[in-house]
């Protein structure tokens, strides 16, 4: 059951990416909740992501765009990914980096972006 006094709810459908959506930001799930409601609840700085009355994940609130834990998104490509484990593993920390690095690029062009606009 939820702790606390967590009043601030929101109620999510978790789609084949296993990215659940708060405030424009993609946030990650375990892959065997896709297709099952989950209960977001934003407390302090942290979402607690629940599906029932199981806590399912946990995400820092973040500005980045999409928000993956590394063992989410891990899993979810073992179940669909071709070769060996550790092919597949190896493969998805290089596609996380390639993310990673993707959003890094995107948040430096909107800061600049937002920057000169703040001048005119």
């Amino acid at each position: 059951m939820v702790e606390g006094d967590l009043t601030a709810r929101f109620r999510q459908k978790v789609p084949e990416t296993i990215l659940i959506s708060y405030k424009g930001n993609k946030y990650s799930v375990p892959d065997e909740y896709i297709g099952k409601f989950v209960d977001i609840y934003p407390e302090n700085d942290e979402l607690l992501i629940y599906c029932g009355n199981k806590l399912i994940a946990t995400h820092n609130i973040s500005q980045k765009e999409v928000n993956y834990a590394p063992e989410h998104y891990i899993n979810a490509k073992r179940k669909t990914g071709h070769g060996s484990q550790a092919e597949i593993d190896a493969q998805s920390y290089r596609q996380l980096a390639k993310l990673e690095a993707a959003c890094k690029e995107r948040e430096k062009i909107r800061a600049e972006y937002e920057k000169e606009n703040d001048h005119e």
